[in-house]
């Protein structure tokens, strides 16, 4: 496979499913999301956070409290993941990490821009620390803002 074929791959499965996101950062958010979990379980993050709007008005939602709810979504994700599954704790490093990087698209919106470098801090903070189960602190701070 040619590096144009994967990139043409990667665009079809990935990027077209939420090239239609305005916010540069919640869109590639999203998109990480969907590599990581199927752009379906991404697309599932993206209509919880909507309800009882559609999907598609995210283009007009304020994107501070999109993304906001986003990453909550995910982390509570992550969390039902360890909860239920234990044994799948050894991998929460590895999720926080790739939690921090997809956030790592600037937002031109400035709250959405101080969210995302806040929460970023905070999510590589526990993932320096080791924490037991970070996700359920990146729960606590987000509920506080």
């Amino acid at each position: 496979m040619t590096l144009v074929e994967a990139e043409q791959i990667y665009y079809e499965r990935y990027v077209k499913a939420f090239e239609w996101i305005t916010d540069p950062c919640i869109r590639t958010f999203l998109i990480n999301s969907g590599v990581q979990h199927g752009t379906g379980r991404a697309f599932g993050f993206l209509k919880a956070v909507m309800e009882p709007l559609e999907p598609k008005d995210a283009v007009t939602a304020n994107p501070y409290i999109l993304l906001k709810h986003l990453v909550q979504e995910r982390a509570e994700f992550y969390d039902n993941i360890i909860r239920k599954h234990p044994a799948q704790r050894k991998f929460k490093r590895g999720w926080a990490g790739r939690m921090a990087r997809d956030l790592s698209e600037p937002s031109p919106d400035k709250l959405t821009e101080d969210f995302r470098l806040g929460i970023r801090n905070v999510i590589l903070t526990l993932y320096s620390k080791h924490h037991p189960n970070p996700f359920v602190a990146i729960i606590e701070a987000l509920r506080k803002l």
